[in-house]
């Protein structure tokens, strides 16, 4: 495919690389002279320089042949206009990324045809499910969910002394449909065998049905709350607010911490939250609002050195569970380490939207983990897959990959050696991106091109 990726940023050159890897031709135009050198000096792709909402600008970057356009600057107004002329000139498909959320679906933060786009994501309401799934969970870093949500993938820090650390993974006694698919170690992301015990601080990826999910928190000693629980937001701008909207029917309450009077004032209508004019990373103001009673704190600021020393001192305070925002998601490991419950990277988040909406037939959804380092691929399997119709013991399936769920009718489960996959089965699989292409190769006949 021909594909021209306006934004040459986080997002931009994330899903750039991505496209490349799988043998695209990509062509990226950005504003910014440094940004498109830096960028073609790290991948192989076309670069022109420019403003992407010019018609002049995309037809010299060749949009009358380009299969799909990817706006994805930090500009929304730039980002839809581009989208807009780009079908208007020809273009097969376009995506745009946006900061207005009234363009996308609230609950899950993007949406398709608006003005004639074929996708709009909004970064935002994004990161404000991811965040509302995480907090509703006992311990969870992070959370995605698959086959047609049956089935979840939840990523947990191992404590000490908990039964992951005591047992080999073979002997862990894990509810039926429950399986760890991956494990992070001294940021090396690995696929265990069942030999393997798991180490204090490593993060487990652990793939289960939604109704098991509890079970598996409880495993590794994750517990969830039975009061009413107290949460505090520091940065009550617009991911701020979906958050609180997303929380209505949790049994929380919820503190919101600004450090601008006008975003206070515009928070004070909210019901049921209270609006503190302040900086986060002022201990006594954190002390005063009942922060070593806090069950969870959140830095959301567009800073991540606030959102870095906020989290910290909640954490030092006393917080329960702390979650930081992050930009670059080579800072998430680095957080993590320090004593930092979660992180979230909004870019990430509309890179995986992305990658999820440009796919083959066979491949339903793809997610990234640790910034690209592991993905989760959802296929669906048809009469001519390879895999179709061999116990899986017998299949050479390649090593750095494992079949996290099945999901047969309306029946979600982890599948042992003598299972065989059944053409119409949705599969979802974990997978070290040097092996993609081998597993992709098992779900059909021909070699698909976007991860």
């Amino acid at each position: 495919m021909n594909i021209i990726v306006a934004g040459a940023g986080e997002v931009g050159s994330s899903v750039a690389r991505h496209l490349v890897h799988e043998g695209h031709d990509v062509t990226v135009i950005d504003r910014n002279p440094d940004r498109t050198a830096k960028i073609a000096e790290s991948i192989d792709v076309l670069t022109y320089t420019g403003s992407s909402a010019s018609m002049k600008v995309l037809r010299e970057a060749g949009v009358t042949k380009a299969d799909l356009v990817i706006a994805v600057s930090n500009n929304s107004e730039v980002n839809l206009l581009t989208a807009v002329i780009a079908k208007q000139l020809g273009v097969k498909s376009a995506v745009a990324r946006t900061s207005d959320a009234d363009h996308v679906d609230a609950t899950v933060g993007f949406s398709t045809d608006v003005l004639g786009i074929d996708l709009v994501v909004c970064p935002d309401v994004l990161t404000a499910a991811e965040l509302v799934q995480v907090v509703r969970s006992r311990g969870a870093v992070a959370i995605e969910r698959f086959a047609q949500n049956r089935v979840e993938l939840i990523q947990l820090t191992v404590g000490a002394g908990t039964a992951p650390t005591q047992h080999k993974l073979r002997d862990l006694t894990l509810p039926r449909g429950a399986l760890v698919a991956a494990v992070l170690h001294d940021d090396e992301l690995i696929v265990p065998t069942g030999d393997d015990v798991l180490h204090t601080n490593d993060d487990a990826f652990v793939i289960g049905r939604v109704d098991v999910i509890e079970q598996i928190e409880a495993i590794f000693g994750k517990r969830r709350p039975r009061t009413k629980r107290h949460i505090i937001l520091f940065g009550g701008d617009l991911l701020a607010r979906a958050v609180i909207r997303g929380l209505r029917d949790e049994n929380a309450r919820i503190t919101v911490i600004d450090r601008k009077a006008a975003v206070c004032q515009a928070l004070a209508a909210e019901v049921g939250v209270n609006v503190v004019h302040g900086d986060a990373t002022d201990g006594e103001l954190l002390k005063e609002e009942g922060i070593e009673h806090a069950d969870f704190f959140a830095a959301l600021t567009p800073e991540d050195d606030l959102n870095l020393l906020s989290t910290l001192l909640a954490k030092q305070l006393g917080a329960r569970r702390t979650l930081a925002l992050v930009q670059k998601t080579e800072y998430a490991s680095i957080y993590r380490r320090l004593g930092i419950d979660a992180t979230i990277c909004p870019w990430l988040l509309v890179a995986n939207q992305i990658l999820r909406y440009v796919r083959p037939s066979e491949l339903i959804s793809l997610s990234l983990l640790e910034g690209g380092k592991g993905e989760v691929l959802e296929f669906r399997a048809h009469e001519r897959s390879r895999i179709v119709g061999t116990p899986l013991k017998h299949l050479d399936f390649p090593r750095g990959a494992i079949i996290g769920a099945v999901l047969r009718g309306d029946d979600a489960f982890v599948p042992a050696g003598g299972d065989a996959i059944a053409a119409g089965d949705l599969v979802v699989v974990f997978a070290l991106p040097r092996v993609r292409d081998q597993v992709a190769k098992l779900f059909g006949e021909r070699h698909w091109l976007i991860g």
